[in-house]
């Protein structure tokens, strides 16, 4: 019953659109792919059964949601702009908002999610420091002394180098270098496929 929202922020032409579609063929478990135009109507979708479980004291058995972002840059309407707060009481709450709140209330009741990012601008443009705040594990590759000192108050990541990366957990303010993975091949995901399909 778990279940995947992949919001895929590429290009329809880019390796990472091909993999993510493989991906989601492979899985026995539901994966909903989308376009940035789309992206909306997911937010919409799982804000209103965060609201769901929220008020259903049963939610802690509530099968788990993942909603996976890749290149959050990509979706506007996921910006936390301060203008969706002057609106209309009345008007349907912005996608902004909506996301906003899955990133702070979601998962706590299931809803997990995991998001890529082109640049710390990005970021703070996207999220802001407070949305950041909600992320306790953080993926860096390399990139500038400030902004690695900005995500993860430490300038590790300035010293990465090629084919490495750094996981920070926010909470114990832990750092670990590794070797990121490769792509699987095509073959690998089949493989794969069948043997959770028939396990």
């Amino acid at each position: 019953a778990v279940e995947f929202f992949v919001l895929d922020g590429s290009a329809p032409d880019a390796q990472d659109h091909a993999f993510l579609s493989r991906i989601a063929d492979s899985l026995d478990h539901p994966v909903t792919l989308v376009r940035p135009a789309d992206a909306a109507t997911v937010i919409q979708r799982l804000s209103n059964e965060l609201q769901a479980r929220i008020a259903t004291p049963s939610a802690s058995e509530a099968p788990a949601r993942y909603l996976l972002i890749n290149g959050l840059q990509n979706f506007r309407l996921l910006r936390q702009d301060d203008e969706f707060s002057f609106g209309s009481t009345d008007a349907a709450p912005h996608p902004g908002a909506l996301f906003k709140e899955l990133l702070a209330e979601g998962p706590a009741h299931g809803i997990h999610s995991l998001v890529s990012c082109d640049s710390y601008g990005n970021v703070v443009r996207f999220l802001g420091r407070k949305g950041l705040a909600e992320f306790g594990y953080r993926v860096l590759f390399q990139m500038s002394t400030n902004d690695s000192a900005s995500l993860i108050d430490n300038p590790a990541a300035s010293r990465l180098g090629l084919h490495r990366a750094l996981l920070y957990q926010d909470r114990e303010g832990h750092l670990e270098v590794f070797r990121p993975y490769a792509l699987p091949d095509p073959d690998w995901l089949r493989v794969k496929g069948v043997s959770s399909s028939t396990s």
